[in-house]
């Protein structure tokens, strides 16, 4: 894992003026922070979490579309409610869907993930609801995530928010140099 000179670059002279300035931001040393090894892992090797994304799915159409002049195959499956949500509040309504798309050879190119929850905690009514795009490609047999958006929106004690998130992979040959 490597980051760009001018990433790192930009990350010291905010260090350098966070020193001199409490009040200084520091977004790039932020958004540093925020890499999780896991999620580097889901990034370099996407497999087991798309396997993990159609656990529960029930494939509920299929299409055939043209992307950039290529023909490619999509399937759309309908997501159970994640145990988890289940488990932390009373869900009203759920809607879950996951969209594959595959390539001529039936490899993944794309997935989209969209989530939207309803619910109540005791006397609170949350709602919640997130939309993540990937772009794949391949490193040999291993499936990677090229691009990843994400769009979360929610809404607590009728206080609304939303976040947006991309993440973008280079792949860099072995042995090259950066």
């Amino acid at each position: 894992l490597t980051f760009a000179p001018t990433l790192l670059q930009r990350s010291a002279r905010e260090a350098a003026t966070h020193a001199m300035d409490k009040a200084a931001p520091t977004p790039i040393a932020s958004l540093l922070g925020r890499f999780d090894p896991l999620d580097v892992e889901g990034l370099v090797n996407f497999a087991p979490q798309l396997s993990h994304m159609l656990d529960g799915a029930a494939l509920t159409g299929r299409r055939d579309e043209r992307r950039g002049g290529k023909p490619v195959h999509v399937l759309s499956f309908s997501v159970p409610v994640p145990a988890e949500a289940a488990r932390q509040m009373s869900v009203k309504q759920y809607t879950g869907t996951l969209e594959v798309t595959l390539d001529a050879e039936g490899v993944p190119v794309a997935v989209n993930q969209v989530q939207d929850i309803k619910g109540r905690k005791l006397f609170i009514s949350i709602q919640f609801g997130n939309t993540t795009t990937y772009t794949l490609g391949r490193s040999g047999s291993r499936l990677l995530v090229l691009a990843r958006r994400q769009r979360e929106t929610h809404s607590v004690f009728g206080e609304d928010g939303n976040s947006q998130t991309e993440t973008t992979l280079t792949p860099i040959a072995a042995g090259a140099s950066q």
